[in-house]
């Protein structure tokens, strides 16, 4: 009387898990409870997949203006929060270590103001941190749940 069980899901979570902290080095735990960002990671997927298979929603005037179309666009703001978030929490990070570096060894004043500016002008690197960080997190979830999907 052993019913199966469906371990794609779980396989999904923990590769989402592993992926996260070996590239970024910060912990979801999307294993241990249902958290926003697994959910909207979900609910993406789906609506890709959904999308996909109806080439009316193929035009983005028309898929935008559906239910389907601003769930997506809630879901992918759910997304981009929390990779901003984790984006910050690194970089605050960096700065600690960096400012604790910079106080180990005497520095001059020019260094001193040069590593100042060069702190606070990192708008452009966030983007670019965002783009990397957004793909790297829902690859290879993405991949798994097209997967789980065809069974």
């Amino acid at each position: 009387c052993e019913k199966p069980i469906d371990v794609m899901p779980l396989m999904t979570l923990c590769t989402l898990d592993v992926i996260c902290e070996t590239a970024m080095g910060i912990k979801v735990n999307s294993q241990d409870k249902e958290s926003e960002y697994v959910e909207a990671l979900n609910q993406v997927t789906e609506t890709v997949l959904f999308r996909l298979t109806r080439p009316w929603f193929w035009i983005d005037s028309i898929f935008f203006m559906t239910s389907h179309g601003k769930r997506f666009r809630g879901n992918l703001s759910v997304m981009k929060q929390f990779t901003v978030k984790v984006i910050e929490e690194r970089k605050q990070d960096w700065l600690q270590f960096h400012s604790r570096k910079a106080t180990e060894k005497w520095m001059s004043s020019d260094e001193l103001i040069n590593n100042n500016n060069t702190q606070s002008s990192n708008s452009v690197m966030d983007t670019d941190f965002f783009d990397v960080e957004m793909s790297g997190m829902t690859n290879e979830t993405t991949f798994s749940m097209l997967m789980t999907s065809k069974t």
